[in-house]
């Protein structure tokens, strides 16, 4: 025999019910948490809070899983397959050139990658995608050099300006 309780509720709390008691049984995937929480949304018109405070997760939680439908699709089968885990896949997810999505991925999957450095690739990505403009090197290098400003204070004496660096300390007694 096995313990088993009748529980009297809305379709939405034994939605709710059913995704929380599956999600302690067994390890869900990130991709099928993130469609059900989006039909909770869609259907019951549940906010992120709602679905969170239901599943018992932190709002964080079920916006990173609300993403990993909309990721490409050659993320999610490396996810799905156990290929990379989620935080590679959520930072590669973030590169939308096709084809260094797929060279980053393969060698992630290849050789390992931890999150952190895939999201140092998809940063690196990003940053080389802005083209650089050979004509503002070219006016930053005939630019005329800034003149250091040497900070000035008071003297504690007279009260004129002097150079911080030719200033002396003095003790004083009381």
């Amino acid at each position: 025999t096995i313990q088993a309780s009748i529980v009297d509720g809305n379709d939405a709390q034994n939605d709710a019910r059913k995704l929380h008691e599956n999600s302690f049984r067994e390890a869900l995937a990130p991709e099928d948490e993130g469609a059900y929480f989006l039909h909770l949304a869609e259907t019951r018109h549940w906010t992120i809070r709602e679905i969170a405070v239901a599943m018992h997760r932190s709002p964080y939680y079920i916006q990173s899983r609300l993403r990993v439908p909309c990721w490409p699709e050659d993320i999610r089968d490396a996810l799905r397959n156990g290929t990379i885990g989620l935080g590679v896949a959520e930072a590669l997810s973030e590169v939308n050139d096709q084809e260094e999505r797929r060279r980053l991925l393969t060698y992630a999957a290849t050789n390992g990658c931890s999150a952190r450095t895939a999201r140092s690739w998809a940063d690196t990505w990003e940053a080389m995608k802005t083209p650089i403009d050979p004509a503002a090197i070219a006016a930053a290098a005939d630019a005329t050099p800034q003149k250091y400003l040497e900070p000035l204070y008071p003297c504690y004496g007279c009260s004129t300006p002097v150079k911080i660096y030719a200033l002396q300390t003095i003790h004083l007694c009381a």
